[in-house]
């Protein structure tokens, strides 16, 4: 597995959190504490306003490491070519919800909020303070990851892929929000030797992207991905570094030497097709949106539920890093092997792909769609309330 040398990762760590919670390591009692676990942990930070076209790799950037959680509640981060961090408390209640602490000195602790699943092997957390001095003042963020595993994962089969990219094009490109950010959504199959037999996805471009390439596979559950692509602006070879976990792999792209950087998600598929009363339920979500009008180009991380019920409707509600309150509803429309599609009745009536995990702990949702009125594309991670 690759990963990367942190810029500041704690200490300017990546960012910080939402309303800059106050805390100290006195308060910080957590009401679980794990065993001591090793999670992969990936994402993607940068300025929440970008002054002009193009996006550059001064603005971005993409992260890789790995996040301990020890048993006296307390975290540390590890990447390659930087001295493990000090020990913070964590604090992570029995409703999922997790927050990782950094204290200041003589300043309230910075809290990066999110949820772990202690059911079963994800987590994510975002940083919405606008204090990160990581790349940049008024930086947010977003972070996620599965537990390591003891063994080789398991990446044989059919897998539904999701995931957005942010783009650092040329000053001599013709401004355009394909080349400042994009999402995707499609399938992937691999063989029993990380081969990819069959990919294609459908980018916010519109272009229909052919996926070739592979997959090496590490002990520790971790997952290095070699992919060529071959359809519109996404034309080009990329590579990320991840993890597999029980029912989804979460990855980075945090090279940007080649030009762009981003997050990628893989479900995988299920035998059988999806039953709403299987998958209804309320998902704590965490969200990263990119605004890539390139005359107004901006990023935002938000939190919030999203809600499927046995009636095959949905609604989505969240708080951004500006605080400001959210919403989408709309009906379920189930596909095949685990994916399903959620239609807005309202507004822009976006379609938006997603899909359920096999153990039904995850839901991941991507926004495809540019918006005539305020383009912007992102995704959604969701990890089902107990």
């Amino acid at each position: 597995m690759r990963l990367l040398p942190l810029l500041g990762i704690i200490g300017p760590l990546l960012v910080s959190s939402s309303c800059s919670d106050g805390g100290s390591e006195q308060n910080a009692d957590s009401e679980i504490k794990l065993e001591d676990v090793n999670h992969h942990m990936h994402g993607i930070s940068g300025r929440q306003v970008v002054k002009a076209f193009p996006v550059s790799a001064k603005d971005y950037l993409a992260e890789a490491a790995v996040l301990l959680l020890k048993s006296n509640a307390r975290w540390t981060v590890a990447s390659v070519g930087k001295a493990t961090t000090p020990e913070h408390p964590y604090n992570l209640k029995s409703n999922n919800e997790f927050t990782l602490l950094l204290p200041r000195q003589g300043r309230s602790s910075l809290s990066f909020p999110g949820f772990l699943d202690v059911a079963g092997d994800s987590y994510f957390f975002i940083d919405r303070s606008l204090e990160s001095k990581n790349l940049t003042e008024n930086a947010i963020g977003f972070w996620a990851g599965v537990a390591e595993s003891s063994g080789l994962p398991k990446i044989k089969g059919k897998w539904s892929v999701f995931g957005c990219t942010i783009i650092f094009a040329d000053e001599k490109d013709k401004p355009s929000r394909d080349l400042v950010g994009r999402a995707f959504a499609g399938t992937v199959q691999f063989d029993e030797d990380g081969k990819i037999l069959a990919g294609l996805w459908k980018d916010s471009s519109g272009s229909s992207v052919t996926v070739t390439g592979s997959g090496k596979s590490f002990k520790n559950g971790a997952v290095d991905l070699s992919l060529q692509l071959a359809g519109g602006p996404a034309t080009g070879a990329r590579t990320y570094s991840g993890g597999i976990g029980k029912g989804i792999g979460i990855f980075s792209d945090f090279v940007a030497s080649d030009g762009q950087i981003g997050m990628l998600f893989l479900v995988r598929e299920t035998t059988e097709d999806l039953v709403l009363k299987d998958i209804a339920g309320i998902y704590d979500f965490g969200g990263h949106t990119i605004f890539n009008n390139p005359a107004a180009i901006a990023t935002d991380v938000a939190i919030g539920t999203v809600e499927i019920t046995e009636k095959g409707t949905w609604k989505l509600s969240g708080r951004s890093a500006l605080n400001q309150l959210f919403s989408h509803a709309g009906s379920v429309q189930i596909d095949k092997n685990g994916r399903l599609f959620l239609e807005e009745d309202r507004g822009s009536k976006q379609i938006w792909p997603a899909a359920v995990s096999t153990d039904g702990r995850n839901i991941i949702i991507a926004d495809t769609t540019n918006e005539a009125s305020v383009p912007n594309v992102g995704f959604f991670m969701g990890i089902k309330q107990k």
